[in-house]
């Protein structure tokens, strides 16, 4: 993670989590970032709500150049983890949320379909939404509805 340290799926179990996928080399990642800020201030205070950026870009998301980019937006270490990994963990995981991308020319360096989703305590897909064009009242909505279930 950003932090250098591992990073696995048992530190979100039981929490809401949200996830987006981007490479902070990525031109549209302020974008997503700025709008990830709502839910980072909006449940700060709680602790079983957490946000996730995973890196596609895994050769220039080093733990350095993303604790930067994380310390640039003010954000909560305690509620947000800027994570990367190996290219194969990233493909296999962005496929389970519907998340495509390819190589260009066989260089870390991508193109892909923006999914920003809302994962159960129980770790269950809830929520995908496609594309940057959700507002905070619907990411707010979806956050209850994941908490809420069994």
């Amino acid at each position: 993670n950003h932090l250098g340290q591992p990073f696995s799926r048992d530190e979100l179990n039981g929490k809401v989590w949200l996830a987006a996928f981007y490479g902070t080399d990525a031109p549209h990642v302020a974008q997503v970032t700025k709008q990830l800020l709502w839910p980072n201030f909006r449940y700060r205070d709680e602790g079983d709500i957490v946000v996730v950026g995973f890196s596609l870009s895994p050769e220039h998301d080093t733990p350095e150049v993303l604790r930067n980019y994380a310390q640039t937006y003010n954000y909560d270490s305690n509620k947000w983890s800027f994570a990367t990994g190996s290219l194969q963990t990233i493909d296999a995981l962005g496929q389970h949320f519907g998340l495509l991308f390819a190589s260009e020319s066989g260089e870390a360096i991508f193109t892909h379909n923006l999914r920003t989703v809302v994962v159960t305590p129980q770790g269950k897909l809830h929520k995908v939404f496609i594309g940057n064009l959700w507002t905070p009242n619907d990411l707010a909505a979806a956050i209850k509805e994941a908490a809420q279930t069994k």
